[in-house]
């Protein structure tokens, strides 16, 4: 028979609030007293999910980072606040956290089954740079396992990601409410469906709009790195090409190589060209002109992936989910108003 938490603390002569801590495996209590409790919730068949406690012994997940080409998935603070949200949720539950990296360029099955054998509850798989095929190397793998960071038609997984297509629209509906009528792409050069998405949602606002004829020439490829992404711009700026209002880049590391390019070619912003990125990195506060971007919950995208890999080792039969966190703008001074 169930007890509640309360007439547990009743019965053992400790508060309520004691009781919880135990549960939750929160620090401040003696050994003493939360073997006590921990054997009395025990045999009085307490209920521990009801109590939103994930579990008194520890578990371990692994944090899987699939690496195709790198380009995309490098060191930044995107990534790096991802994993940061990940590292609070899982000590906030009692998880131990291990991260390992799978490299296309070796043998994944042997990385597959090294990661494996250390043992683990549950994975969590940063599946930015990765595409459908890549996911039949886990069909065999039957422990939990959630997606963060993209979502194809087909896979059974759950999958935490960021609502791409509603950012991209809302920054290009963003530029068309500031006055610009002629807004171009700086679209990645590194085809992953996170950046597939966002160019879904350019094209519906400027369709919307009536403004898609007149932008779509204004559409350029871009390396999604620092140096690779400045050199290119520099490049195609040495042309003297004409220039739309505005442009609406990918992610913000395009929009900061763009933005040095177009200082450095002797181009003003947002006076000759506005720019709007994606993500709300660090770098954009220091930018000249501070850059005006999506902000991404990064922090809450990892915690939430870490919540839903708890619910479904809970509850394996319950459905499989797909959970977007939307962005929010942010509004800087690289968008001029028209």
């Amino acid at each position: 028979m169930n007890i509640s938490s309360k007439e547990l603390a009743r019965q053992l002569g400790v508060s309520p609030a004691t009781v919880s801590m135990v549960l939750n495996n929160k620090p401040g209590i003696s050994k003493e007293t939360r073997e006590l409790i921990l054997q009395a919730a025990k045999e009085h068949g307490f209920d521990e999910k009801r109590a939103g406690v994930f579990e008194a012994t520890q578990h371990s997940f692994q944090l899987i980072y699939w690496r195709k080409h790198g380009k995309v998935m490098r060191d930044t603070p995107f990534f790096s606040q991802v994993t940061e949200g990940i590292t609070r949720e899982c000590a906030a539950n009692n998880c131990i956290l291990n991260i390992s990296y799978i490299y296309e360029t070796m043998d994944i099955r042997t990385q597959i089954r090294q990661i494996l054998s250390h043992g683990c509850s549950g994975i969590l798989i940063m599946a930015t740079e990765m595409e459908k095929d890549d996911f039949r190397w886990f069909d065999d793998v039957n422990i939990p396992i959630v997606v963060l960071d993209s979502c194809f038609t087909g896979i059974r997984y759950d999958c935490v990601l960021i609502n791409n297509f509603q950012g991209a629209y809302d920054a290009v509906r963003h530029l068309l409410d500031s006055g610009h009528h002629t807004i171009g792409h700086l679209r990645s050069a590194a085809p992953i469906r996170n950046f597939t998405e966002r160019a879904y949602g350019y094209y519906a606002a400027l369709s919307e709009a009536g403004a898609e004829a007149q932008s779509s020439r204004f559409i350029h490829d871009v390396t999604p790195t620092s140096e690779e992404g400045y050199l290119e711009m520099m490049e195609f700026l040495r042309g003297k090409p004409e220039l739309p209002d505005a442009y609406f880049a990918d992610n913000d590391i395009i929009a900061a190589a763009a933005m040095k390019a177009f200082h450095d070619s002797g181009y003003h912003l947002p006076e000759d060209v506005s720019i709007i990125g994606f993500d709300n990195m660090p770098l954009c506060d220091i930018m000249v002109p501070p850059l005006s971007t999506m902000n991404v919950r990064k922090r809450g995208l990892g915690a939430t992936a870490v919540k839903r890999l708890i619910e479904r080792i809970r509850h394996p039969e319950c459905e499989i989910c797909k959970i977007q966190l939307d962005t929010r703008l942010v509004e800087r001074e690289s968008v001029r108003k028209a």
